[in-house]
């Protein structure tokens, strides 16, 4: 068990790598995160009219995210594709030069071209953009013929040798990038640095931790008063003093616990609201005792959501083991109880427990995300669900890798209470 232990603690930073990798390459199917942040800055710029002054902005953040290199340590392109290629940042100008490349062979005559219409694009600025747009190299040609302003761009796209089909073009050619979006963004990780938040330029780790504590304030209680109710409940019902009255009890649970967590939560918010503050907005002034009264409701409502399973789990177990011969023999010989259940029941009954206890961590931390937006909490659940509405890439990313980590930790921690209870399973 010791090895095994071992392992998991290995394998946390080796999944948590797979993950950031796997959410990067999400990204790139999402909606480009480049022509979004264009779109909000031209929205957020105000008085700049200038879409000089709004490119450079755009440019600032596409450099500061490493957008404008290569996603991954090596990638196949194609053979023609030209080292000066990647120095262009602007996605349009790439998807310009992309079409053109297919249709053009010498690609040092595209770098005077390309270079000819940014000179242009200074002066002439709708004109070259335009340009830009065009979707073939016809209708280039009847573009820069039309206006005498292309000027000098005319005569080096004459030079150009323009082809039916550049074979080139698709030939393979695999390329090794040592500066990537996956290297910067997973040295940044290590260094505990998860980016800047698309919407308020913050970083990522301090809005986590900041939402993270009020999420611990719903998250710790809960699991506290489960565990203690739950455990006081399931030996109630398997106690042979419980009668028909344990059935009843297990009927009522069986039909609280197919209720879902959002019913459960709003119904408190109806039921109680008038007896118990449901809304709180001052939480970033506020300590855990004094915001305390606002947890009552949010935290009864996780509660009661998850004592129904919890409880009817403690009782399996219990059951499980209470027709062991030791257990017999323990009440043959006329002893307690009480030092029954402290001594032979729960020891043995603990293993599938400990099990459930790492699932619950996990479940509780789910379900507080839910009961942060109906109550209002600004935790992670808030968070995740403003980020989500706001297509913040960065701030989705780390919920993730929390989450992941989250329920590694669960499973270590499961492996660490089995050593602690039982030390005959190091053998194992």
């Amino acid at each position: 068990m010791i090895k095994s232990i071992i392992i998991r603690l290995l394998a946390i930073p080796i999944v948590l790598m797979a993950v950031a990798l796997m959410i990067l390459f999400l990204q790139k199917v999402l909606p480009n995160p480049v022509e979004d942040r264009l779109e909000q800055i031209s929205y957020q710029s105000g008085g700049i009219d200038s879409p000089q002054e709004i490119e450079l902005m755009v440019k600032e953040e596409i450099f500061r995210n490493n957008w404008h290199l290569p996603i991954f340590y090596f990638s196949i392109r194609p053979g023609n594709l030209p080292d000066w290629y990647e120095q262009v940042w602007q996605p349009q100008h790439k998807a310009f030069l992309e079409k053109l490349l297919f249709r053009i062979r010498n690609t040092e005559i595209l770098k005077d071209f390309y270079a000819d219409l940014i000179q242009l694009r200074q002066s002439n600025w709708p004109l070259v953009e335009r340009l830009f747009l065009a979707e073939s190299t016809e209708e280039i040609d009847q573009l820069i013929n039309q206006y005498d302003a292309f000027g000098d761009v005319s005569d080096t796209w004459k030079q150009a040798e323009i082809v039916t089909f550049n074979a080139a073009f698709l030939i393979p050619k695999f390329q090794f990038h040592s500066e990537n979006q996956f290297h910067s963004w997973l040295m940044a990780i290590i260094r505990g640095e998860l980016g800047r938040s698309l919407r308020d330029n913050q970083p990522v780790s301090s809005r986590l931790f900041g939402s993270l504590k009020y999420t611990l304030w719903l998250t710790i209680p809960g699991t506290l008063l489960t565990w203690m109710l739950s455990l006081a409940l399931g030996i109630f019902i398997h106690s042979r003093n419980s009668g028909r009255f344990a059935s009843g009890i297990l009927r009522i649970l069986y039909v609280v616990d197919a209720i879902p967590l959002f019913l459960i939560a709003l119904a408190i918010l109806f039921v109680f609201a008038p007896f118990f503050p449901p809304i709180y907005l001052g939480w970033s002034q506020s300590s855990f005792w004094q915001a305390i009264p606002y947890l009552i409701l949010p935290v009864g409502s996780m509660v009661l959501a998850a004592l129904p399973y919890t409880t009817r789990q403690i009782h399996s177990a219990l059951r499980s083991v209470e027709h062991k011969e030791f257990i017999i023999a323990a009440r043959l010989k006329g002893l307690p109880e009480k030092k029954i259940y402290t001594t032979y029941l729960l020891p043995n009954a603990a293993f599938p427990l400990i099990t459930l206890f790492t699932e619950f961590l996990v479940a509780i931390f789910s379900g507080a995300v839910l009961v942060e937006l109906i109550f209002a909490i600004p935790g992670i659940g808030r968070l995740l669900a403003d980020a989500a509405l706001s297509g913040d890439i960065p701030i989705i990313s780390g919920v993730i890798l929390l989450l992941v980590l989250v329920k590694m930790s669960a499973t270590l921690l499961g492996d660490i209470l089995y050593v602690l209870l039982n030390p005959s399973v190091n053998e194992i």
